[in-house]
C-alpha cells in the first residue's frame, strides 16, 4: 500500500500557534496580523482566500483601497515567518493578484484532528472506530489560539471544542462497551476537565463510577456538579441526570474507614480518593512536606519568568541527584531586576526536594562579611538558644538532610564573606544555596544565572498580543494596586507598551511608574521619562530604603564600584546599542579597558553578547542614562567627539567594500553599530560652544558613506532625514562629501519610486561632480541619474547618461561602474520591450559582479534577466532567476529586492 507524502510543515493552532524551525524554536511573527492570516489559512487550508475577503476579515472597518498595500507588507511578514520555518521551501504560501492559499505540504493539527473524526464515523467495526476517535482526541492539544479573539476564531473555535466533547463522549461509550472501565472512566473525566458546566460528561462520568461499584464517588461527582452550576449559573441539574442519581441514593450506605492522622497536606502523586479501590481512602499515606521556614509570604502577583523557574528548578533538584558539585546557584542581575522575586517562587517550586526545609535569609542589611552567620541563625526556627554557638546552630539546622538555603543581596560581601557560604556547604553536606548577587560569588562548582528583564512589548506588536507580555500584566497589576478603576484599552494601549519599552521591563521601574497611576496618565507619564530618575520614586514605607527610587537602587551598586570604575561607568554612556572592546578603548582612552569591562560585567553593569568573531558589550538604556548623568559637563563634548569620529572612521571603512566580497560582514556590521551611527549623526547635527565649521562636513561625510547600507537594509526614511538635515544648505561648495551625499539622497528616493525627487536630487549631484572635477563622482552619479531617468520613461535623457558614465567607468577601469552602466542599459531595453537584449546585457553585468564579489549588482542582474524571461513568456527560466535573485537577495537582507522578487515570483505563478 502506498503510504501519502508527509508534510514539509506542521502548524500547530490547537493550544496555541506554533511554527517549528529547524532548530526546534518557535517561528517568530513580526505582526499580530500576519499570525492571524496564517492561521486562518491554516484552519482553511484546502482551498483559496479570494484578497478582498482576507482585507476584510483583516481590517473590517477601514475602506479596502486603503489597506491593499498593508495587506502585501502581511504577505511579506507572513512569507518571511514561513522560510525561517522552511529555508529551503519558497512557495508554502501561493500568492497570485486575485487569491491566497497554504501549499498542500502544509498540514495542522486540526486537519489531523478532523480527519480522525471523519475516519470514526466512516468505520463500522467498534475497535478501528474507537482508535479513530483516539487518535482526534490525542490531536487535541487544547482550544483554538488562545489569545485570540477574531470573530472567525471565535466560532471555529466553539465547533471544534464541540466536536472534542462529542469525540470524548463517543469515545467513552465505546470503550465502556468494549468492557474497558478504567479507560472510559480517564476519557470521561477528560471531558468534565474540558467543560465543567457541561451536563452531560459529568453525567458519563457518574454513570461509569456507579457501574463500577463505587457508589459514594458518583454522589459526590453529583454534588460537585451542584456546586459549579449554582456558582456559576445559579441553577440546579436538569431533571435527566436527577433521574440518573436518584437511584443511587437508595442504595447501601458504605461506611469508610477513617484517614490516619497527618501532619501536613498529601502530595499530589498520591492517590485520589476515586482512583483507590473500592473507594477506600484508608490507603492515602502520610507524608511530611518540607517546612517552608523563613521564606516571606506572597504579597503581590507573580509575572512571566515561566521558562526561567523551570530551568532553575531542575537546576537545584538534579544538583541533588546527578551533579552534587552544584549546589551552589547564584542568579546575577543589576539592581531591580527581580531576582529575590525570582528566587522565591524557585524555592518554593523546588521545595518538594529539600525535606529538611527552605529557609531565607536577606543580607542587604548585613555591613560586614562577620555578620552572615548570625544573620542566617537569625532566620532559622526556632533562632538559636543565647548562649549557644551560632555556627554550630546552623550546622544542626541546615544539616538535618536535604536542605535549602536562599540568601538574597549577597554583592557588598561578596570579596570577604563567599569563604563562609563554602565552609558553610562543606560541613553541612545536604546544604543546598540559592544566592542572589549583582555579582557573582566565584567559588568553585557555582553555578551563575543572569536574570534578565521582563520581555516587553514588540513596537508594532498587535494590541492583544501586547497585553499578554509580563511587562504590561506588572505594569497592569501594580496600577491597579493605588488605582482599582485603571483599565486597559484601545486608548491607552500604545502608551502602556511605550512605557513598558521604555522600562525595558525592569520590573523595580514598572513597579515604580505604576504606583503614579493613581495621579498620572500613561499619556503623561510617557514624556516624564526623560527626567526617569525624578519620576520613578516610590512613597512606600514597606519599601527597602535602596528600592524606594530607581536612583537608589543604581546608587547602591555604583558606590561599591572602585574609583577607576565609576569614572570608565560614565564614560561607557557615550555607547548606544552596545560597543567592541576596541571601541572603549579609544574612545575612553582607557587603555586597561579589558579589566574594568570584565569587573563592570561581574558587577551585572554590563552584558556581554558574541556577534560573530567580536564580543560585544551592553549596557541597558537606564543604565546609560544613569551612566551619562555621572560625567562631568566639561568632560562630554570630547568624549562625544571621539566617539563620532570613531564610527565616522568605521564607515569611511564600510564605504567602499559595500560593492565587494565582504559586502555582507560590512553590512552586518554597520547594522549592529546602527544606535552608534545614529548617535554620532546626531553629535555632528549640534550646534553650540565647541563645535567647528568641520563637525558639519564631517557628519555629512558620513551620512553619504551609510547610504548603501540605509539601502540594502530598507532604512530609507532615516536615510532620507539624515541626507536633508546636512544638506540643507544648498549654496555650499561642492566637495566631494557633498556628491556623494547628494547621488545618495537621491538613489534613495529613486528606491522608493520618487523619480521626480531622485531625479532633483541626482541633477544636483552631477552639477556638482563636474565644478568639482572629478570624473569619479561625475561617472558615478551620471548612472544614477540615468536609472531615475529610465524609471521615469526618458528613456533618450536615460541613454546619453548612461554612455556618458560608461565612457568615464572605462577611462578609469572601473569594472564595478562597467557594471552598472551594462545594468542600466538592460533597463532602457526593458523599457523599449527589447527583451532579448535585456537579457544579454543583464547577465553580462551579473557576471561581472559575479566577478568582484557584489552580490547586489548579482542579484539585480540575474533579476533583470528573470524578468525579461518573463515578459518573453519563458516561465520556466523566468522562475529559475527570479528565484536566485531571491536567494541573493536574502543573504543581502535586502528587504526591496526581496520582495520584489516575491511579486514577480508571483507573477510566474499567476
Amino acid at each position: 500500500m502506498d503510504t501519502l507524502p508527509q508534510p514539509i510543515l506542521q502548524i500547530q493552532l490547537l493550544g496555541g500557534l506554533h511554527v517549528p524551525c529547524p532548530d526546534g524554536a518557535n517561528a517568530r511573527f513580526e505582526t499580530r496580523r500576519a499570525a492571524s492570516l496564517l492561521a486562518f489559512l491554516a484552519v482553511h487550508r484546502r482551498r483559496s482566500h479570494p484578497r478582498e475577503e482576507l482585507i476584510e476579515m483583516l481590517w473590517p472597518d477601514e475602506d479596502a483601497d486603503a489597506t491593499r498595500i498593508r495587506f502585501r507588507q502581511v504577505l511579506t511578514t507572513l512569507r518571511r515567518t514561513l522560510e525561517s520555518a522552511c529555508p529551503d521551501m519558497s512557495d508554502l504560501l501561493i500568492a497570485d493578484r486575485v487569491s491566497v492559499r497554504l501549499s498542500a505540504d502544509v498540514s495542522t493539527d486540526v486537519a489531523q484532528f478532523e480527519d480522525a473524526l471523519t475516519a470514526a464515523a466512516r468505520s463500522e467495526a467498534p475497535e478501528t472506530r474507537a482508535a479513530a476517535l483516539r487518535r482526534a482526541v490525542d490531536a487535541y492539544g487544547g482550544e483554538l489560539l488562545p489569545g485570540y479573539y477574531d470573530d472567525w476564531v471565535l466560532g471555529e473555535r466553539r465547533r471544534l471544542e464541540e466536536d472534542y466533547l462529542t469525540a470524548l463522549n463517543r469515545l467513552t461509550q465505546a470503550l465502556s462497551d468494549g468492557g474497558d472501565n478504567s479507560q472510559a472512566l480517564e476519557y470521561a473525566r477528560k471531558a468534565v476537565r474540558q467543560d465543567p458546566l457541561r451536563e452531560e460528561g459529568h453525567a458519563d462520568l457518574i454513570r461509569l463510577l456507579a457501574a463500577d461499584g463505587r457508589i459514594a464517588d458518583a454522589l459526590r461527582q453529583f454534588r460537585e456538579l451542584e456546586q459549579i452550576l449554582w456558582k456559576e449559573l445559579r441553577v440546579t441539574p436538569g431533571a435527566e441526570i436527577q433521574a440518573l442519581v436518584e437511584p443511587l441514593r437508595s442504595a447501601p450506605t458504605l461506611v469508610f474507614a477513617p484517614a490516619p492522622a497527618v501532619t501536613a497536606a498529601v502530595l499530589e502523586s498520591a492517590p485520589a480518593p476515586e482512583d483507590t479501590p473500592d473507594g477506600d481512602i484508608t490507603t492515602r499515606r502520610e507524608i511530611p512536606l518540607p517546612s517552608l521556614g523563613s521564606l516571606p509570604a506572597r504579597l503581590t502577583r507573580f509575572f512571566g519568568r515561566q521558562t526561567e523557574i523551570e530551568t532553575l528548578s531542575v537546576l537545584l533538584t538534579s544538583s541533588l541527584e546527578d551533579a552534587p558539585n552544584t549546589r551552589l546557584l547564584t542568579l546575577v542581575g543589576h539592581g531591580g531586576s527581580g531576582k529575590t522575586r525570582l528566587a522565591l517562587e524557585v524555592a518554593r517550586r523546588a521545595s518538594a526536594h529539600f525535606p529538611g526545609g527552605v529557609w531565607f535569609t536577606p543580607l542587604a542589611d548585613v555591613d560586614s562579611a562577620g555578620m552572615i552567620v548570625s544573620a542566617i541563625a537569625d532566620s532559622l526556627r526556632p533562632g538559636p538558644p543565647p548562649d549557644g554557638d551560632l555556627w554550630e546552630h546552623c550546622l544542626s539546622r541546615l544539616g538535618a538532610g536535604r536542605t535549602l538555603l536562599v540568601l538574597d543581596s549577597m554583592e557588598h560581601l561578596v570579596d570577604e564573606g563567599a569563604q563562609t557560604i563554602c565552609s558553610l556547604m562543606e560541613q553541612a553536606a545536604g546544604l543546598t544555596c540559592l544566592v542572589t548577587s549583582r555579582r557573582r560569588l566565584n567559588l568553585g562548582g557555582e553555578q551563575d544565572y543572569p536574570v534578565a528583564p521582563l520581555p516587553v512589548p514588540e513596537e508594532f506588536e498587535e494590541p492583544d498580543l501586547a497585553a499578554l507580555t509580563p511587562s504590561m500584566q506588572l505594569f497592569l497589576d501594580r496600577a491597579r494596586q493605588v488605582s482599582p478603576q485603571f483599565t486597559l484599552t484601545r486608548t491607552n494601549q500604545a502608551t502602556v507598551a511605550a512605557l513598558c519599552r521604555r522600562l525595558e521591563g525592569i520590573p523595580l521601574a514598572l513597579e515604580l511608574a505604576a504606583g503614579w497611576a493613581g495621579a498620572l496618565t500613561p499619556a503623561q507619564m510617557l514624556p516624564r521619562l526623560s527626567q526617569r530618575f525624578n519620576l520613578l520614586v516610590s512613597r512606600r514605607t514597606d519599601m527597602d530604603a535602596r528600592h524606594r527610587s530607581l536612583r537608589a537602587t543604581l546608587e547602591w551598586s555604583y558606590d561599591r564600584l572602585a574609583p577607576e570604575l565609576q569614572h570608565c561607568f560614565a564614560q561607557l554612556g557615550v555607547f548606544r546599542g552596545g560597543w567592541t572592546l576596541e571601541a572603549s578603548e579609544a574612545v575612553c582612552e582607557e587603555p586597561q579597558a579589558f579589566d574594568i569591562l570584565s569587573q563592570l560585567t561581574q558587577h551585572s553593569l554590563l552584558i556581554t553578547e558574541t556577534h560573530g568573531e567580536d564580543i560585544r558589550f551592553f549596557m541597558l538604556e537606564t543604565l546609560r542614562e544613569y551612566a551619562w548623568e555621572l560625567l562631568p559637563a566639561d568632560q562630554r563634548l570630547p568624549l562625544g567627539r571621539r566617539h563620532a569620529s570613531w564610527h565616522r572612521a568605521i564607515a569611511e571603512e564600510a564605504a567602499p567594500k559595500l560593492t565587494g566580497p565582504d559586502q555582507i560582514v560590512w553590512l552586518d556590521r554597520l547594522e549592529s553599530e546602527s544606535d552608534n551611527l545614529r548617535a554620532a549623526l546626531q553629535w555632528y547635527q549640534r550646534d553650540g560652544p565647541g563645535r567647528t565649521p568641520e563637525d558639519g562636513e564631517a557628519g555629512l561625510s558620513l551620512a553619504g558613506c551609510l547610504w548603501r547600507f540605509w539601502d540594502v537594509r530598507g532604512h530609507h526614511e532615516e536615510g532620507l532625514r539624515w541626507l536633508e538635515t546636512f544638506l540643507t544648505n544648498g549654496e555650499a561648495p561642492p566637495t566631494p562629501a557633498r556628491v556623494r551625499a547628494l547621488e545618495a539622497a537621491g538613489c534613495l528616493e529613486l528606491a522608493r519610486r520618487h523619480h521626480e525627487l531622485a531625479r532633483t536630487w541626482l541633477e544636483a549631484a552631477v552639477t556638482a561632480a563636474r565644478a568639482l572635477g572629478d570624473p569619479h563622482r561625475l561617472a558615478s552619479a551620471l548612472c544614477s541619474l540615468g536609472e531615475s531617468l529610465c524609471d521615469g520613461a526618458d528613456i533618450d535623457a536615460a541613454a546619453s547618461a548612461f554612455t556618458e558614465s560608461q565612457s568615464l567607468f572605462q577611462s578609469a577601469g572601473d569594472h564595478y561602474g562597467s557594471a552598472r552602466t551594462l545594468a542600466g542599459g538592460a533597463r532602457i531595453a526593458l523599457r523599449e520591450g527589447d527583451f532579448k537584449i535585456a537579457q544579454s546585457l543583464a547577465d553580462r553585468s551579473a557576471a561581472m559582479h559575479r566577478i568582484a564579489g557584489n552580490l547586489k549588482g548579482m542579484a539585480g542582474g540575474v533579476h533583470m534577466n528573470g524578468v525579461a524571461s518573463l515578459r518573453l513568456g519563458d516561465h520556466t527560466t523566468a522562475r529559475k532567476r527570479l528565484t536566485e535573485s531571491l536567494a541573493l537577495w536574502r543573504q543581502l537582507g535586502d528587504k526591496l529586492g526581496i520582495e520584489q522578487a516575491r511579486e514577480d515570483l508571483g507573477a510566474c505563478q499567476a
